[in-house]
C-alpha cells in the first residue's frame, strides 16, 4: 500500500489533466513554457504526445533564443501512446509526474546534467526496461519510479544519498539493485513489493531500514544487513516469504512490529546483546521457525533454559514461540499472537506458573494437535485431557485444537479459540454452551460437521464461522429443533441443517439421551450396515 500523504498525492495528480492547456507556445508539436530571460521548459497542452518525441536543446520564439532547460511537472503525464523520448543535454531538471503512466514509454536517456528528478516523474511506465539516474541527482524522491513493472535493474549513483517512500514500489520485475555505499536514508515502502527482488546489499553508511522498505518482497532470498543499521523499522521485510536468512547485527537496538511478520523462509532466529525494544509480531507467522535464540549478554530479553522462544526478562513474558517451543515454568504470561501462524507446532504445555494468554497466541496454529495445561495451574486447566486451555473461574475455552472434545461444563468459546485450525474436521458443542465469541472458528476450512447439542442455540457473531464452507459443513441440531436454528441469525447461513438422531431435548431444550433410544439407534444402524452389505 502506499502511504496516506502519498496516496493524496496521487489522487491530486490523477485530478490535474482536466486543467486546460497551461503552454504558452507550441514549435514542431512540442509545448513550452517561458520560465526566465533564457530558459523555456517543456510542458503540456490538451493535445497528448504520442509516438517518438525529439526535444530540442534550444527553441526559437519571437527572435529570441532561449534554452530548454527543464520538462516541467506533468509535462508527458498520461501520454498512453508515448514511446520514446530523446532528452538533449541542455536539461537540468524534471519535474514531478513528468511522465506519469505513460503506459508505452520503452526508452528514454536522462542526460548527465540532470540534478533533479521530481517525484512520480516516472510512476506507472510499464513498459521501460532500463534507465540510468545520473551521478548529479542526490535524491529519488517518493514515487519516481513506483510502477515500472518492466524494469530489470537499476544503478543507485554515488551521488544519491537517499531514497524516498516508495520510490521503487511495485516494481515486480526488478531483480537487481547496485546500491552505492553512500546511500544514507532508505524511506518508507521504497522497495515495496518489489516480488522479483533476489538479494540486496544495504550500504554500511545506513543507519536506519524504515517501516515498510522492503516489505512483500517475495523473491528476496538474501539481505546483507550492515553494522551501522540501529533500527530495523515495522514491516521492513514483511511477508518476504523466500528469506531463508538474516543475520541481524550487533549493532541493533530496536526491531519494529511486523519486521519479519511471514518470512515462513526463516529457520533460524538469533536476537543480539543490544536489541531493547522488539515490536508485536516481529517474527509473527515464521511458520518454519524451529531455533530462536537470544544471546546471554542481552539484559532485556533471553531465551531461559534453552526453551526456544523469546522472553521479556523483567515481565517474564513470552513474546515469541516456534515449534520447538518449550515454555519455562518461571513464565507468567504469553503474549499475544506469540505462535501466531507456527503451522509446524503439533503440542504445547502450559506450565502452572503461566497466569495470563494474550489474544490470539495460537490461531493458524493448523497442526497442533495436542494442548496440556499443568494440573497445579490455578488459572487455567485441560480438564477430562481435553485437548483445550479452558479459565477454570469462567468455564471459557481460551483455546482450542484439532483434536479438542469440548467438555460438557464449558459455557462459552472465546474469540479466536480454533481461528485457522484447518485439520479441525468435525466439532461437538455441548448444551452447556450459551455463547461462541468472534471469529471463534474463522478459517476452519476444513470443518465439515458441527454437532450443536443445545436445544437453545448459542449466541454467535457474524464472523464466528467465517470461511467455514456453510454449503458443505453440515450443522447436527437435536431432535424438534432445526426449525429454531433455521430461524437464529447466523446459524441460518448454514444450507444443510440436520436433525440428529443421536440426540433430543427435553422441554427446556437439553439433550434427552436415552439408553433406550441409544441401543435402538445403534440396531437400527446395525440393521442397515446388513443390509447394505447383502445388496
Amino acid at each position: 500500500m502506499i502511504p496516506m500523504k502519498n496516496l493524496v498525492s496521487l489522487i491530486s495528480l490523477a485530478l490535474l489533466p482536466s486543467l486546460v492547456g497551461a503552454s504558452e507556445v507550441e514549435i514542431n508539436g512540442i509545448y513550452y513554457n517561458i520560465i526566465s530571460e533564457r530558459d523555456a521548459e517543456v510542458t503540456f497542452d490538451n493535445t497528448k504526445y504520442i509516438g517518438h518525441i525529439k526535444i530540442p536543446s534550444t527553441i526559437f520564439y519571437r527572435g529570441k533564443e532561449y534554452q530548454v532547460s527543464s520538462i516541467g511537472s506533468r509535462a508527458f503525464m498520461d501520454c498512453s501512446e508515448l514511446i520514446s523520448v530523446e532528452i538533449p543535454n541542455s536539461i537540468i531538471s524534471i519535474g514531478e509526474a513528468a511522465f506519469f503512466r505513460c503506459f508505452e514509454l520503452a526508452s528514454i536517456t536522462i542526460p548527465n546534467r540532470v540534478k533533479i528528478i521530481g517525484g512520480f516523474a516516472f510512476h506507472g511506465c510499464s513498459n521501460l526496461k532500463s534507465i540510468a539516474i545520473p551521478n548529479g541527482v542526490s535524491t529519488i524522491k517518493t514515487c519516481t519510479f513506483a510502477g515500472c513493472t518492466g524494469l530489470i535493474s537499476i544503478k543507485i549513483p554515488r551521488s544519491v544519498t537517499t531514497i524516498e517512500a516508495d520510490a521503487f514500489s511495485n516494481c515486480t520485475g526488478l531483480n537487481t539493485v547496485d546500491m552505492h555505499r553512500d546511500v544514507r536514508s532508505i524511506k518508507e515502502g521504497a522497495f515495496r513489493n518489489c516480488s522479483g527482488l533476489i538479494s540486496i546489499v544495504i550500504p554500511n553508511s545506513v543507519t536506519t531500514i524504515e517501516d515498510n522498505a522492503f516489505n512483500s518482497c517475495t523473491g528476496l532470498t538474501s539481505v546483507d544487513i550492515p553494522n551501522s543499521v540501529r533500527s530495523i523499522g515495522e514491516g521492513a521485510f514483511k511477508n518476504c516469504s523466500s528469506l531463508i536468512s538474516i543475520v541481524i547485527p550487533n549493532s541493533v537496538t530496536s526491531i519494529g512490529e511486523a519486521a519479519f511478520y511471514g518470512c515462513t523462509g526463516l529457520t533460524y532466529i538469533r536476537i543480539p546483546r543490544n536489541v531493547i525494544t522488539i515490536g508485536h509480531s516481529a517474527f509473527g507467522s515464521c511458520s518454519n521457525l524451529t531455533s530462536v535464540r537470544v544471546e546471554p549478554q542481552n539484559e532485556v530479553y533471553d531465551s531461559r533454559n534453552n526453551c526456544n522462544a523469546i522472553i521479556e526478562t523483567s515481565k517474564n513474558c513470552m513474546i515469541l514461540g516456534c515449534q520447538n517451543t518449550k515454555i519455562p515454568n518461571s513464565v507468567l504470561s504469553i503474549d499475544e499472537r506469540a505462535f501466531n501462524g507456527c503451522t509446524g507446532l503439533t503440542s504445547i504445555y502450559i506450565p502452572r506458573s503461566v497466569k495470563s494468554i494474550g489474544e490470539s497466541v495460537f490461531c493458524n496454529c493448523s497442526n497442533l494437535a495436542s494442548i496440556c495445561v499443568d494440573s497445579q495451574n490455578t488459572v487455567y486447566d485441560s480438564r477430562n485431557d481435553c485437548n483445550a486451555i479452558i479459565e477454570t473461574s469462567t468455564n471459557t475455552l481460551v483455546y482450542g485444537c484439532r483434536n479438542t472434545l469440548i467438555p460438557s461444563d464449558v459455557t462459552s468459546i472465546a474469540d479466536d479459540a480454533f481461528e485457522g485450525c484447518t485439520g479441525l474436521i468435525s466439532i461437538r458443542i455441548p448444551n452447556s454452551v450459551r455463547s461462541i465469541g468472534y471469529s471463534a472458528f474463522s478459517d476452519c476450512t476444513g470443518l465439515t460437521s458441527i454437532f450443536a447439542e443445545g436445544g437453545i442455540p448459542a449466541t454467535i457473531k457474524g464472523n464466528t464461522f467465517d470461511n467455514v464452507d456453510k454449503k458443505s459443513c453440515i450443522l447436527h441440531v437435536p431432535k424438534g429443533r432445526k426449525e429454531i436454528y433455521e430461524k437464529e441469525e447466523y446459524w441460518n447461513e448454514f444450507e444443510k441443517i440436520v436433525m440428529s438422531s443421536n440426540y433430543t431435548t427435553n422441554n427446556e431444550g437439553e439433550p434427552s439421551n436415552s439408553l433406550f433410544d441409544i441401543i435402538c439407534e445403534l440396531i437400527s444402524n446395525f440393521f442397515l450396515f446388513i443390509k447394505s452389505l447383502v445388496k
